[in-house]
């Protein structure tokens, strides 16, 4: 199957396999590292996490009731600052949101890599080819007044200066079977 397919086509399915591979296995272990720093920050730190919640609530009960307990007579609607838990819920979720930011810049510079890699690829290494394809085509149909650029001294350079030097050995035998026939 992949044999049918275009050089440019390869290149852009390698690079989607490696940007796919390359996020998940990013992924996967900043979820472990994260994960387990965690883990080590619950333990290092419960006994401060649940003085600062207690405290959290401590303070939600005493100057934040107080202040709400009028709206909450007149009002119908549930006020979710008057739950003691629901400030500790709201650092939980700020946490969370981190590590979605985390990951989308993660997505961000992968894909900002692999697009970089298929532009460069596609000027350096496939426009190069389809441009020889294409003038040695021409060749084998009998013009042969274009030279292949060698504009780097590559393996895409070497193989222009082998389709030139082939280019001259066809003139020089062309014209030599011309002049022959001539005679």
């Amino acid at each position: 199957m992949l044999r049918n397919l275009k050089l440019g086509t390869r290149f852009n399915l390698l690079l989607l396999l490696v940007f796919i591979c390359g996020v998940s296995i990013s992924g996967v272990a900043l979820s472990t590292v994260l994960q387990q720093k965690a883990q080590d920050e619950v333990a290092s730190k419960a006994i401060t996490l649940m003085g600062t919640m207690t405290a959290v609530r401590s303070y939600t009960s005493t100057r934040i009731n107080p202040l709400l307990a009028p709206r909450l007579e007149t009002e119908t609607q549930f006020i979710p600052e008057t739950v003691p838990a629901y400030s500790a819920t709201e650092v939980f979720a700020s946490a969370k949101q981190s590590l979605s930011l985390v990951m989308a810049i993660l997505i961000i510079i992968f894909a900002v890599f692999i697009i970089t890699i298929n532009v460069l690829l596609n000027q350096t290494v496939i426009q190069p080819i389809k441009k020889m394809s294409h003038l040695a085509k021409e060749v084998s149909t009998g013009k042969i007044s274009d030279d292949f650029e060698q504009t780097f001294n590559d393996e895409i350079g070497t193989l222009a200066a082998s389709f030139n030097r082939m280019k001259s050995s066809l003139e020089i035998a062309m014209k030599m079977l011309n002049s022959q026939s001539k005679d």
